[in-house]
């Protein structure tokens, strides 16, 4: 907030405002009424303002800028913008003080030359209830903290979009997630299909959506819900028609051929002008929905790659306009392709949280792909993560892909990104037409169940240091091969080290399917592969099409052990079929071969380096002889936070294609796992069903040498466990 003592401000506001200006007859500020002398902490306090004539642009502050300036007890001073209902000369101002109290306000209000300020009017704040807005935490950089303290942690789904708007239809899918432990949506506005603001004529706003979205967020009051509000999409900004029809540059007011100021869809983020009035629309959002504690975040864009230079613009003129201080995010991926650096937007002081967006279809382990891609962000960034969007497939629903509506996606994904360093559960997108009526909310009180009682705001907090599960009466048992998938990320240079577990997770993030030649050197990374192999195995790498000639080169400990070339032409070569791209003019060549490296067992270092001109792709790396044995196919995740362990179990057969399937996962009974690095000494143990939401057994365990061994109950699915010392 904007911070001044608040006598000092007055007396000097009071001299600029009295000094050579201008006053018009009548009075501009013609009234302004509190709708109530008195209100408790954490509860709007608003002011209707009447002014005594209209403007033509009143959403433009270059012509008419209404501000309060309000006075807490301490005598500190904020500033509060006001906006224009929508109806005649009628504006308002909303602001939800912290403490209690006397405070007082001045009305100021400027048009051109003509300034005014109302005199000093008192209000009174009393003792609240509730917990105040979400902040990022001092003593916990991965959980946002309430004003009072309390830990928040985010459950629910998106609620992009309902039929016609309804808030009627919002407050449902809120009553639906508040009865089973619900507390967290994302909504759009501004987009064709979501509360659409700004969408006719460039400065000009739909006021009846604007007061739909007040009436949406009372409701999300009432039930208890916290909102991601998404103010804009990338379909604001294409010009083909997208997938789903999305693409609405052409109806954009911003379009030069609408009389707008950009004559391409990207000028958005550089002209002047269009800056200018998305500034505007920002204040207006800002000026009337901030006064909610229930907003968790303003998200700037979905899934757009914005500029950084802009976006640091555009988060740092939200800070400075909204005097509530709520969260800042912004989601990432178009233009589709697109070589884009997401450090330089993730890593920006006033972007708060990071937001990924997951799909399956990008890897046939969505859960491996989700725990390691969102742990290594947690670490790295040291901020509030969510996986905002979620789902089976980002191309088709997911009641198409799980049709019986076990929602063993939704599940796993819950429980896996609670254990990766998320601040949310996983915000599954398919709302209305795969959550809703597959009735999968018992997923969610489950889960709600299990977290309530933990200490997200301590300051003893730590990913643990975990063995993989194992089963002893299996070591007779052949050892059996790791699978490491790809994705083909254009650009993408976060992961590079990574770590091989033997239960066949991979740590570190998500491999590239693009392994960058020398003409790529700003995107080029060197896969480093840690690895522990428990017998003598191969490291197998599926080369799939080479782009321009690669020469691809491996070290394991330090010494080479290849140095191959993959070229690339016309005709017939060494490769199965050659392609020449128009678009690019290269040739591109399949090789769809895979080579093959000797590893001998135990612990090594694997690097490889592409010295070519252009890139290679890797369709995947099998590590053979490498899991299997008396490692248990079950993938083991925990965290400590405050006096609590917590370790969620999933059987790696659990997948949402082998339940579609009706592959029904094995019983994996007598395992075990280890806790390294914790306090000797006895520790409770109390086992969760995961399904149910409540404790199935309660065991305990001895540490000695700083390591605890942990018996696991048999299972099938997955399954959770609590455990503290005693």
């Amino acid at each position: 907030m904007f911070k001044r003592t608040g006598l000092i401000f007055c007396v000097i506001l009071m001299l600029a405002y009295s000094a050579g200006n201008v006053y018009s007859a009548p009075k501009l500020i013609k009234a302004a009424v509190p709708a109530r002398p008195a209100v408790a902490a954490y509860n709007s306090f608003e002011i209707t303002i009447e002014l005594s004539r209209t403007f033509p642009h009143p959403y433009d502050p270059a012509e008419i800028m209404i501000d309060a300036d309000i006075t807490a007890p301490d005598r500190t001073t904020v500033t509060v913008p006001a906006y224009f209902t929508g109806t005649g000369k009628v504006w308002k101002v909303r602001f939800t003080p912290s403490s209690i109290g006397a405070y007082s306000y001045i009305i100021r209000a400027q048009a051109g030359q003509t300034k005014e300020m109302t005199a000093p009017a008192p209000f009174t704040v009393t003792g609240g209830t509730g917990n105040g807005f979400i902040r990022k935490n001092r003593n916990n950089p991965y959980y946002p903290v309430f004003d009072s303290g309390r830990s928040f942690f985010g459950i629910g789904h998106n609620i992009a979009w309902v039929s016609n708007n309804s808030p009627e239809v919002f407050e449902r899918y809120f009553d639906s997630l508040s009865k089973n432990g619900g507390n967290l949506a994302r909504i759009w506005i501004n987009s064709p299909w979501g509360l659409p603001i700004e969408q006719d004529k460039l400065g000009n706003y739909n006021t009846k959506n604007l007061d739909s979205l007040d009436e949406i967020i009372a409701k999300a009051e009432k039930y208890g819900i916290y909102l991601i509000i998404a103010m804009d999409s990338y379909g604001s900004l294409m010009t083909e028609k997208g997938a789903w029809g999305e693409g609405s540059w052409s109806e954009s007011p911003y379009n030069a051929a609408n009389g707008g100021p950009c004559k391409d869809p990207f000028d958005f983020f550089t002209d002047i002008t269009a800056k200018k009035y998305y500034k505007n629309r920002l204040r207006h959002i800002i000026a009337r929905t901030s006064h909610s504690p229930n907003i968790f975040a303003f998200e700037l864009w979905n899934e757009t790659n914005t500029p950084p230079v802009w976006m640091k613009e555009m988060a740092a003129y939200i800070k400075a306009v909204n005097p509530h201080k709520q969260l800042v995010t912004s989601s990432l991926g178009y233009p589709w392709g697109m070589n884009f650096n997401k450090a330089s937007i993730n890593e920006l002081q006033d972007i708060d949280i990071i937001s990924q967006h997951m799909y399956g279809n990008r890897t046939p382990d969505i859960i491996d792909y989700l725990s390691s891609v969102c742990k290594a962000l947690a670490i790295k960034y040291k901020k509030p993560l969510t996986v905002s969007e979620f789902g089976i497939d980002i191309g088709k629903d997911d009641r198409l892909q799980d049709p019986s509506g076990d929602g063993c996606a939704l599940h796993t994904g819950l429980w896996a990104s609670a254990f990766s360093g998320c601040c949310t559960g996983a915000l599954n997108w398919w709302w209305d037409s795969y959550i809703k009526p597959k009735n999968l909310y018992s997923h969610y009180k489950a889960f709600a169940e299990f977290i309530k009682d933990v200490d997200w705001n301590s300051t003893d907090f730590m990913f643990l240091q975990l063995s993989p599960v194992t089963v002893t009466s299996n070591s007779g048992q052949p050892y059996t091969n790791v699978k490491i998938h790809t994705t083909e990320e254009w650009g993408e240079t976060a992961y590079s080290v990574f770590n091989v577990r033997n239960n066949g997770d991979v740590d570190g993030g998500i491999l590239n399917y693009y392994l960058q030649g020398m003409q790529n050197d700003a995107i080029r990374v060197m896969p480093t592969f840690y690895v522990d192999y428990p017998a003598d195995g191969k490291f197998l790498i599926e080369v799939g099409t080479v782009s321009q000639g690669a020469h691809l080169t491996a070290i394991l400990d330090n010494k080479p052990i290849l140095d191959l070339d993959f070229p690339a032409g016309p005709d017939k070569g060494p490769w199965k079929r050659s392609m020449y791209r128009k678009d690019h003019k290269v040739y591109q060549c399949v090789y769809n071969t895979v080579i093959s490296l000797d590893v001998p067992k135990g612990k090594h270092t694997i690097k490889l380096q592409n010295t070519g001109v252009d890139w290679l792709g890797i369709k995947n790396i099998t590590l053979t002889n490498y899991s299997g044995g008396p490692f248990a196919h079950a993938r083991c995740m925990g965290l400590k936070a405050g006096k609590t362990m917590l370790i969620w179990i999933q059987n790696k057969e659990y997948t949402w294609y082998n339940m579609r399937n009706k592959r029904e996962p094995g019983p994996i009974a007598g395992a075990s796992f280890s806790i390294m690095n914790v306090d000797d000494g006895n520790y409770a143990i109390e086992w969760w069903d995961t399904f149910k939401g409540s404790v199935f057994l309660r065991a305990s365990a001895r540490a000695d040498a700083h390591v605890l061994k942990v018996s696991v109950p048999d299972f099938n699915k997955d399954m959770a466990c609590k455990i503290i010392k005693q």
